[in-house]
C-alpha cells in the first residue's frame, strides 16, 4: 500500500540550507518526493523496501533538524533517518526512536570529508511515531599523521583528525620535535593499564602554538614552546599547595596515556597556561625536547629526591638517559666524594666513564649482580655503602641492588617505572635508618632547568644520539628499543620543514617484538 511521510527540515540558524537532491529507490513500488508552495516536503513510498534520500547543502558549523513522521487510520508507519556512508554531518541525537525516548548521549560519528553536502536517508520503520533528528555540520577537518598504540608491542602510523580546542584553557601545538621515552616502551609492553589501544603516544615535545583558548593569557599564537610531560591545572591542592602536579586530578601524566599525545603533527595540551614553557632562543629546540621529561625526571626524582649534598657518595643504577643525566648533574652541581654507575652494556658503561664516573660496573661481568654490589660497596667511602642510591631502571633486580648498595642513614631514590612487584628487605634495613623515596616527575623545576641549560651549567645535548624524520618513525622506535645494537640514548623525531638529516639505521626497520604498520 502506498503511504506518505511528511518530512520537515528545520534550519536552526540563519545560514543557507538547500535541498539539492531528492531521490527515491525501488521505483517499481512507486516512490516520489513532492514539495508544496511553502517548501514543505512529502515522501510517498510504495511499500516495504522503498526508501528515499535527501542531499542537503548546509553551511559548515551550524545545525539543522529533520523531522519525519506519519500516521493515519489505515496504516501505521514511521521512518528511520540515517546518515549516508559518505556524509560529514554529526548526528547529535534522535529524540524519539521505536516509540521510546533515547538518551541524548547517543554516540555521534564524524568523518573528515570537506564537502558541505550532507545526506539524509529516509527508510520505512515500524512501529509508528515521528522521529526528530538534529544534525551538526562540522567545519572541514584537517588531517594529521600520528603514532597509534594498537596492541601490546604494536604501533601504527595513521591519519587522525587534527585536534581542536575543547576548553578555554587548551592550546593546540604544531609539533616541531618529539621523542620516544622508556615509558612509551612500558606502554607497548602492556605495563601501563591506563593507556588503552587507539591512543596517540608521546608526552614530550617542542612546537609552535597553533591556537589558544581564550583563558590562556600568558602565551600567544605562533610562540615556540616546550611541552611539559606533566599537565598541571595550576589551581588544585596538589598543584598549588603541594607542588605535586603529577597527582593533579585533572592533569598529571595524561599526554600519551589517557589523552592523545605528542607523537603526532599536532597535539592538544590542556591547562596550557601551566603546562607549557616559553623556549629561550639560545637553546637548540631539538635538544630542548629532553627537558619535557628526561632532564626534570633526573633532577627531581633522582637528584632532589636523593637529597644529594656536596661530598655525598652516590651510586646510580642504570645507564639510560635518566641515569646518565643524574651522573652529569651530580658531578656538576654537588661534586660527590665518589660517583659509581652500574649498568649492563659496555657501550653505556664507557659513556659513564667518559662522563667522569669514578667507577662503572656491568652486571654482565663475571660474578653477576651480587659481585657487582660487593665491588661497588668496596669502593664507597670507608666501604660503608652509599649516602645516595638512585635506582633508575625499575625492575626487581635493580631494586634489590639498591638495597644492597645503600649505607646507614642513606637514601634510595627510586624513579624506575615498575611493571612488577618487588621485595623490600626490611629484615636487613629496619635498623639502618635508611629512607626510601619514590616519585613521578612533577615538572616543577622546568623553568630552573631551562635557565641552567641556557647558562651552560648543565648540558643535555649528549643525550641526543639519533635524529629521524617523522615519516621514519618505525626506524626511530627500532633504534630506541634496541639501544645496545644502535648505541642510542635519546632519539629526536622531527617534522617536515625542520632542519636536520635523518641518520641511517642499518638493518631492517622492524626486527623483533615491535610491529609497525602504516594505514
Amino acid at each position: 500500500m502506498p503511504y506518505t511521510l511528511p518530512v520537515a527540515i528545520i534550519n536552526d540558524t540563519e545560514d543557507v540550507l538547500t535541498v539539492i537532491e531528492k531521490t527515491c529507490w525501488y521505483y517499481a513500488n512507486g516512490g516520489a518526493w513532492t514539495e508544496d508552495a511553502d517548501h514543505k516536503l512529502t515522501l510517498t513510498l510504495g511499500g516495504s523496501g522503498t526508501s528515499g534520500m535527501l542531499r542537503i547543502r548546509a553551511s559548515s558549523g551550524h545545525t539543522f533538524s529533520v523531522v519525519v513522521g506519519y500516521h493515519n487510520y489505515e496504516f501505521w508507519c514511521d521512518a528511520q533517518v540515517d546518515l549516508h556512508d559518505d556524509d560529514t554531518a554529526v548526528k547529535l541525537h534522535p529524540e524519539y526512536y521505536n516509540g521510546g525516548r533515547l538518551s541524548s548521549q547517543a554516540n555521534p560519528s564524524i568523518d573528515r570529508k570537506s564537502s558541505a553536502e550532507r545526506t539524509v536517508k529516509v527508510l520505512p520503520f515500524y512501529p509508528a511515531h515521528f522521529l526528530h533528528y538534529k544534525f551538526y555540520c562540522p567545519p572541514p577537518t584537517s588531517i594529521m599523521k600520528a603514532v597509534i598504540y594498537k596492541a601490546p608491542n604494536q604501533i601504527s602510523i595513521e591519519e587522525r583528525p587534527k585536534p581542536t580546542l575543547l576548553h578555554p584553557t587548551d592550546a593546540v601545538i604544531r609539533i616541531l620535535h618529539t621523542t620516544i621515552c622508556g615509558t612509551d616502551l612500558h606502554i607497548l609492553a602492556g605495563d601501563v593499564a591506563t593507556a588503552k589501544p587507539g591512543r596517540i603516544l608521546g608526552h614530550e615535545g617542542v612546537g609552535i602554538i597553533d591556537s589558544l583558548g581564550v583563558a590562556v593569557r600568558n602565551f600567544s599564537v605562533g610562540q615556540k614552546v616546550l611541552i611539559s610531560c606533566i599537565t598541571s591545572c595550576g589551581t588544585c591542592h596538589y598543584c598549588r599547595q603541594r607542588r605535586m602536579p603529577s597527582q593533579c586530578a585533572d592533569g598529571g601524566w595524561i599526554l600519551g596515556n589517557t589523552i592523545d599525545g605528542t607523537q603526532a603533527e599536532f597535539v592538544r595540551v590542556p591547562h596550557a597556561a601551566f603546562s607549557l614553557h616559553a623556549l629561550p632562543a639560545a637553546i637548540d629546540e631539538s635538544v630542548a625536547v629532553t627537558l619535557s621529561d628526561t632532564v626534570p625526571t633526573a633532577y627531581e626524582c633522582g637528584i632532589l629526591n636523593g637529597e644529594i649534598t656536596p661530598g655525598s657518595s652516590v651510586a646510580i643504577i642504570g645507564t639510560g638517559p635518566i641515569g646518565l643525566m643524574c651522573l652529569q648533574m651530580s658531578r656538576r652541581m654537588f661534586r660527590p666524594s665518589v660517583a659509581v654507575v652500574i649498568g649492563r652494556g659496555m657501550k653505556r658503561i664507557e659513556i659513564a666513564r667518559a662522563m667522569d664516573a669514578d667507577h662503572a660496573f656491568s652486571v654482565l661481568d663475571a660474578g653477576g649482580v651480587q659481585k657487582v654490589v660487593e665491588d661497588a660497596v668496596a669502593v664507597s667511602v670507608g666501604g660503608r655503602g652509599f649516602d645516595v642510591v638512585i635506582e633508575a631502571v625499575g625492575n626487581a633486580e635493580s631494586f634489590e641492588m639498591a638495597q644492597g648498595l645503600v649505607g646507614p642513614g642513606g637514601t634510595i631514590a627510586s624513579l624506575g617505572v615498575f611493571g612488577c612487584s618487588c621485595e623490600l628487605r626490611l629484615e636487613k634495613l629496619w635498623h639502618r635508618n635508611i629512607c626510601l623515596r619514590t616519585r613521578l616527575i612533577d615538572a616543577v623545576s622546568t623553568l630552573d632547568l631551562l635557565q641552567m641549560v641556557e647558562g651552560g651549567h648543565i648540558d643535555p645535548s649528549f643525550l641526543v644520539t639519533h635524529r629521524f624524520a617523522f615519516d621514519d618513525m618505525e626506524n626511530a622506535y627500532e633504534a630506541f628499543e634496541k639501544s645496545s645494537k644502535h648505541g642510542s640514548l635519546k632519539v629526536v623525531v622531527s617534522m617536515p620543514g625542520t632542519e636536520f638529516a635523518s641518520c641511517v639505521i642499518n638493518g631492517p626497520s622492524v626486527n623483533g617484538s615491535l610491529q609497525v604498520s602504516r594505514l
